[in-house]
Formats: structure tokens, C-alpha cells, sequence
């Protein structure tokens, strides 16, 4: 289930490697703004199920409240630029403590019990810091929520009059938050977390401390999260508590990664790549008054994958590569 990036890379797969990344890098050169807001979709929901991967994934930790994290990198700025007049990059730093903070102490209070107490845990946690967002009126909004002011194309305010540019800072997004999958894969940390989602009751046999272990990868699952939300309220230019701190957008999240497939690097970006598109194709054709039913294709998509392919659909790709790579040497 665990598939890392450890075998040996070929030169052709390193020309292949290039050409997708230079093809990538020229799509807002000649797509129209709709597809690029696609993409954009799929690097940012593909950023948030590798950021859930971390402590869903390798520690085996079902978060089913990540959204608050996510909530919390959204409102930081949006309280700063719209309150205060400062910039968003002071929220974006605002936000990751903040998220830290929390994630600090809902480890230590859950970390120390087994069983479901975690998922347990994190939908209370999404559920109190919506139920705060509607209650403090005077600073998030309430139910109305924020909306960003347009400061003019400018970097310090992290606006841009062009979707390439929003594009090109999504992509690194989704490349940092890949770059931390793939070194946590290869760490101690890592294995150790690997163990722990195995066996918790082993790992500690031989002293692991899971407990802590878990916590600082949920720390940094949590800054990873932030960051998205981040940048999602400077793309949307608004947020309010039902959707920064939605259930359903949690559950998507995870989704993401269990359907890509939980435990490996690059699953939850092709479980992005399969769903996005799929909400964008179903708004188009069936329109807002079903704007849910995307949700019902996840989960059919779901138990097709729980019933055929447990392991997630990049394991089904990454076997039948090394098939194709042995039948070509």
C-alpha cells in the first residue's frame, strides 16, 4: 500500500518527467480562464488531500474535521486585510501558528486514547470553530462571512489581475505540499508512522512513541492545510464559516486521498484529478439546483474502489506502469 519513490528512475522517465512539468508550466499561455480555474481546483484540493494524507495516510489518523485548519489559514488574512488593512502574507504566518496551536492541542488530548476518539475529536473541533465564526460577529462576519477588497494587481496584497498567475502559485503549492509526502515517505518519521498505522500496539513494543509521533505530523498536516486556505480566500476573495468550515468540504478532502490512495505520494493528486473535473462537469450540465451531487459520485466511486481497489486508484496505475516497464526492457 505504501508506495514511495525509491526505484530507479530511468532517463527516458526523466525526459517524460520534463516534458508533462514544461506542458504544465505553458497551459495559461493558451487555455482559456475556466480550464485554468480547473486546474487550479485540482492543485489546491490536490495540495489539501496530501496535507490530510500525512496524518490520514501514513499515521492512519481519520481526520474528519480537517476544514478547520483549512477555516483557520482562510480567515487569518481575510481578518487582517479586511480589519486591519494588512497584508495577507502577515494571515498566511497568523494562520499556520494558529493551526499549529490547535493541532498542539487536540494531539495532546486525543494522541493518549485509541479507537475513534481522533475522527471523534476533529468533527467537534470543525463544529465548535464554525459555531465561533457565527458568534463573533464583529470579527469574522458571522453567517455573512468576509469579502476580500480589491487592492489592484499586486503581489504585497497577493492579488492578481491574470488566472496564471493564481495558477503558477497553486502549482507550488501542490509541489511543496508533494515534496513534504515524498520526504516524510523516506524518513524516520515516516516508517515509524507507517508502523504506527499498521500496528500501534507493536510500534510501542519496541518504543515507538506513537503519541508523539502522531502529533508532529499533525502539526504539520495542520500548517500544509492552513496554507490552502490561505490561498483559497485570496482566489475566491471571500469566505464565510459554511464553507471554511464545512463537514462535507472535510470529507472531500479525505476522499481525495482514500480514493488516490491513501499512504503513497502522488495518490491523493490523481484522486484530485479524477473528482475535480468530475464537480466541474456535473455543475455545468445539471446546474446549481444540483449542486450536491457530486458528493453522491464520490461515494459511488468510493465503493467502487473500497469493493475493486482498496489500495487507491495510484496503485492501480503504478502497478500496471511496472507491468508495462517489464514488458519493455
Amino acid at each position: 500500500m505504501f508506495i514511495t519513490l525509491r526505484h530507479q528512475i530511468t532517463k527516458k522517465e526523466i525526459i517524460a518527467l520534463l516534458l508533462v512539468g514544461l506542458f504544465v508550466l505553458s497551459l495559461p499561455g493558451w487555455i482559456d480562464p475556466y480550464i485554468q480555474n480547473v486546474f487550479i481546483m485540482i492543485f489546491i484540493y490536490g495540495a489539501l488531500g496530501s496535507a490530510w494524507n500525512l496524518i490520514g495516510g501514513y499515521g492512519g489518523q481519520t481526520s474528519l474535521g480537517h476544514a478547520a485548519f483549512f477555516g483557520i489559514g482562510a480567515y487569518a488574512p481575510a481578518i487582517l486585510v479586511v480589519k486591519f488593512g494588512l497584508s495577507p502574507w502577515l494571515g498566511l504566518f497568523v494562520g499556520i501558528i494558529c493551526s499549529v496551536i490547535l493541532s498542539l492541542a487536540i494531539g495532546a488530548i486525543c494522541f493518549r486514547l485509541r479507537g475513534h476518539y481522533f475522527a471523534i475529536a476533529t468533527m467537534i473541533l470543525l463544529e465548535v470553530t464554525r459555531l465561533l465564526c457565527l458568534r463573533e460577529r464583529w470579527l469574522t462576519g458571522g453567517g455573512v462571512g468576509l469579502s476580500i477588497p480589491y487592492k489592484g494587481n499586486s503581489l504585497y496584497w497577493f492579488q492578481f489581475d491574470a488566472k496564471g498567475a493564481y495558477f503558477y502559485a497553486s502549482l507550488v503549492i501542490l509541489l511543496l505540499v508533494l515534496f513534504v509526502n515524498y520526504k516524510v515517505s523516506v524518513s524516520k518519521i515516516g516508517y515509524l508512522l507507517k508502523a504506527i498505522g499498521q500496528n500501534e500496539d507493536a510500534a510501542e513494543v519496541i518504543g515507538v512513541d506513537s503519541a508523539n509521533v502522531k502529533r508532529n505530523i499533525l502539526v504539520l498536516s495542520a500548517a500544509l492545510t492552513s496554507v490552502c486556505g490561505t490561498f483559497w480566500v485570496q482566489y475566491m476573495y471571500f469566505i464565510d464559516p459554511d464553507m471554511a468550515f464545512s463537514g462535507a468540504f472535510s470529507i472531500e478532502i479525505a476522499l481525495v486521498a482514500i480514493i488516490g490512495g491513501m499512504g503513497t505520494v502522488f495518490g491523493p493528486l490523481f484522486g484530485a484529478l479524477l473528482l475535480r473535473p468530475m464537480v466541474e462537469i456535473t455543475s455545468s450540465l445539471l446546474g446549481d439546483s444540483f449542486a450536491g451531487v457530486h458528493l453522491i459520485l464520490y461515494s459511488v466511486i468510493l465503493l467502487l474502489v473500497v469493493i475493486f481497489r482498496p489500495s487507491g486508484i495510484f496503485s492501480y496505475l503504478s502497478d500496471w506502469y511496472k507491468k508495462f516497464k517489464l514488458k519493455n526492457v
